[in-house]
């Protein structure tokens, strides 16, 4: 070396290490060696993401291998009930572990450390979070029923459970729930809702809402396929099931042209034109018709897709 640094070009195990430098002189030979310079090198552990909203009661839990250790340290808090290492394995092999017994409801912190041959720790890899909790059900399609019953997992470990839905006609916030369903006392407003579940412990400390559940009341639908572009002249039209409906209508129009295609008497939620279309620019509607008094739902929103 020419100069007075010098950087690993691969990164050290973790472990203590013991350095000395020289010089080499111009006229040959060398000084003595420096007094030593101990080192210990603690990288971090690097563990793999978890998902937020978590469904498996026994998550496998996963990081990168880590150069130099032998071993691995395990740590997980409860954050939510506040209860420390509901699982601490200190003698983990391997880059993996799956929990032998269910986790219960609940925030989950994860952290892992490596351990080299002669038993240091580095240090603790940043944390990882892992949440447990109910899991929206139904309804989960549109629906004809404005007063839907709503349904979600059964979570061990949870106290009660709260539910919030977020309508046109305003929000709707329910705690207490001791069981798995709940049905609104009042009617729902005809339009687009979104709902939320969480647990909540015994001790009163809330957990994540679950990610939103987005449907329609009144029978609104979504069409699904086509989209873009295609090159089949008879594409496939799918949409979403409307609960409470007995049939669906389907609306094609060409654009610049007029109506391309109408169905009045669908009973799937899907459906193939025999003939084929021209090549173009189309848009799609379709709506439902419930089987209480013949009551017709809302046009979905259009959808464009091209025949190329």
């Amino acid at each position: 070396m020419t100069t007075t640094t010098f950087t690993p070009s691969t990164s050290l195990p973790i472990g203590l290490y013991r350095i000395w430098a020289r010089a080499n002189l111009a006229g040959g030979g060398h000084s003595p060696w420096s007094a030593p310079a101990d080192l210990h090198v603690n990288t971090r552990a690097e563990l793999n993401v978890l998902p937020i909203h978590g469904t498996d009661p026994r998550p496998t839990i996963s990081w990168s291998e880590l150069p130099g250790a032998v071993r691995y340290d395990m740590w997980v808090n409860n954050v939510t009930t506040g209860e420390s290492q509901v699982l601490r394995n200190t003698d983990v092999t391997g880059t993996s572990l799956t929990p032998d017994q269910d986790l219960e409801f609940g925030r989950y912190h994860i952290w892992i450390r490596g351990i080299d041959a002669l038993g240091r720790p580095a240090a603790w890899s940043e944390l990882v979070e892992y949440s447990l909790g109910p899991q929206p059900l139904n309804p989960a399609n549109p629906t004809f029923e404005q007063r839907p019953v709503f349904e979600w997992t059964a979570t061990a470990g949870v106290g009660s459970y709260e539910i919030f839905v977020r309508s046109s006609s305003g929000d709707i916030r329910q705690s207490g729930l001791t069981g798995t369903t709940w049905t609104p006392s009042t009617d729902l407003a005809p339009g687009p809702i979104r709902w939320w579940i969480r647990g909540v412990a015994p001790s009163g400390t809330p957990g994540l809402w679950s990610l939103p559940v987005v449907m329609n009341i009144v029978g609104r639908t979504t069409v699904l396929t086509p989209f873009g572009s295609t090159t089949d002249t008879t594409p496939a039209f799918s949409w979403q099931t409307v609960t409470g409906a007995v049939r669906y209508e389907l609306y094609v129009e060409r654009l610049g042209e007029g109506q391309a295609l109408r169905e009045n008497s669908l009973t799937e939620t899907s459906f193939t034109p025999a003939a084929p279309l021209a090549l173009g620019n189309y848009r799609v509607w379709v709506k439902a018709i419930s089987s209480l008094d013949n009551v017709t739902g809302i046009w979905s929103d259009a959808v464009v897709f091209t025949i190329v």
